[in-house]
């Protein structure tokens, strides 16, 4: 038997973006920058968007099988401590107790679930004769300690990074009456420019962005009985070395 030689070229898939937890600007950068030194050392690259469509279906179904402790082990160390719960955790854990406890019946579905999609992502391998899949773990950099984007929180946060990112980026917020929902992604392509046609009207108002314009941040705020979406787009203006992070 000989040793099996490394090929000196690799297939290597592109993860698409999520459109229910779009990337921040910083992170599109660092993976467009890691795609094109990839692509310069000679590996072929291979955009998978229109391939994975379960991005969302995987997260959920993970994070089921992370609360599936009937017991809630961690939750009781927790408890036991005296401690109060950090707000973050309700990001993870049911604190009031108001999910049902998993039974036999769900394990199974759990299960189902999961092979159904290690078939899809099986698949999308073997069609494409990947060597490997890059993409980002999370959609942006790490958060502040306990300030997951949990609801009220979410608002504060993204207005505290808009400020941050000034010095590298040109960032656009503004307010826009709901009466639709905003959160499927043609419309959100059409109000980047990308689409002449704009089905709400409410969209004109702004004004249609360029192609370097990209959706950011989007939260959802209600005053005197109105609801609306606070959009945050961003646009990167300069790069320097320590940008990439």
């Amino acid at each position: 038997m000989q040793p099996v030689k490394p090929p000196m070229q690799l297939t290597i898939g592109v993860l698409p973006e999520n459109l229910e937890t779009p990337l921040h600007p910083n992170i599109q950068r660092t993976l467009r920058r890691a795609i094109e030194k990839l692509e310069h050392a000679g590996h072929l690259i291979v955009d998978l968007s229109k391939q994975i469509d379960f991005l969302g279906a995987a997260a959920d179904l993970a994070f089921r099988f992370f609360r599936i402790d009937p017991d809630q082990t961690a939750l009781q160390h927790i408890r036991n401590s005296g401690e109060p719960a950090i707000p973050s955790l309700r990001f993870t854990y049911d604190l009031d107790g108001k999910v049902e406890e998993p039974t036999l019946r769900g394990l199974f579905d759990l299960n189902a679930s999961r092979a159904e999609i290690a078939a899809k992502m099986r698949r999308v391998f073997l069609d494409n004769h990947l060597d490997v899949i890059v993409g980002p773990g999370y959609q942006t950099l790490a958060d502040p300690l306990d300030r997951m984007p949990i609801r009220k929180e979410k608002e504060k946060a993204y207005l505290k990074h808009a400020q941050t990112y000034r010095r590298r980026h040109e960032v656009i917020i503004t307010k826009i009456k709901s009466r639709n929902s905003y959160h499927n992604g043609h419309q959100r392509r059409e109000f980047l420019g990308q689409s002449d046609h704009d089905s709400t009207g409410d969209y004109r108002a702004f004004g249609r962005l360029g192609a370097d314009w990209r959706l950011w941040a989007k939260c959802r705020q209600s005053r005197g009985g109105r609801i609306f979406d606070m959009l945050i787009f961003a646009r990167h203006i300069s790069c320097g070395a320590n940008d990439l992070l």
